[in-house]
């Protein structure tokens, strides 16, 4: 009686064990993969790249449209500061003549207006180019090789972009110089390369 005893705990826990070991293969197959999941992340992550790199563009197309409009205005406030002063110049020597010829007819005036202060001279700076403008100039100016050193000049290596083409190699230079904070200095050691081309 106890061998039929022990035979029957043996099977019942042979099958509790079987059952055990169904249900851990089963749960195991209806979730994911470790390289599913992280091929998953790997594909969020990218898309939210793109997503970010998509609004870095509008927002530095935003800003380039926002520094144009601020130099022509700029510019326009400087037209009529001068108009201003014209007028200003016309009026003062008026004054001077009206005050001349009282003191000619030996009247001598209350009022007598001081000088007016010198004028000064301010001219705004046109807008730095817009990266296109910059990867445009940069692959008409440099050979590949040149762009290279024009990298290395600024603090880049030339490892750290691509591109084949000399087109493909300026826009990936400019690019890497943007995220690094180096444009003006890029676009500051192009020119210093070119002669204010």
């Amino acid at each position: 009686m106890t061998s039929g005893l022990d035979l029957s705990v043996v099977i019942g826990a042979g099958l509790f064990m079987a059952i055990v070991g169904m249900i851990w293969l089963w749960r195991e197959r209806a979730r994911p993969s470790l390289l599913d999941r992280q091929e998953a992340t790997i594909a969020r992550m990218l898309t939210r790249a793109d997503s970010i790199q998509d609004d870095q563009d509008k927002l530095r197309r935003e800003f380039d449209e926002f520094r144009r409009q601020t130099y022509e205005a700029q510019e326009a406030h400087d037209e009529e500061m001068a108009e201003l002063r014209a007028f200003i110049d016309e009026w003062w020597r008026g004054w001077k003549l009206i005050f001349a010829q009282m003191e000619a007819a030996q009247l001598v005036p209350v009022w007598q207006p001081k000088e007016p202060p010198p004028k000064r001279k301010r001219k705004a700076e046109p807008p730095a180019p817009t990266d296109q403008d910059l990867m445009e100039a940069i692959a008409g100016q440099f050979n590949i090789e040149e762009m290279n050193t024009l990298a290395f000049e600024v603090g880049l290596s030339p490892d750290d972009f691509g591109g084949e083409t000399r087109t493909a190699r300026a826009r990936e230079l400019v690019n890497l110089a943007r995220r690094r904070g180096l444009t003006d200095k890029l676009e500051k050691q192009r020119r210093q390369s070119r002669g204010n081309a």
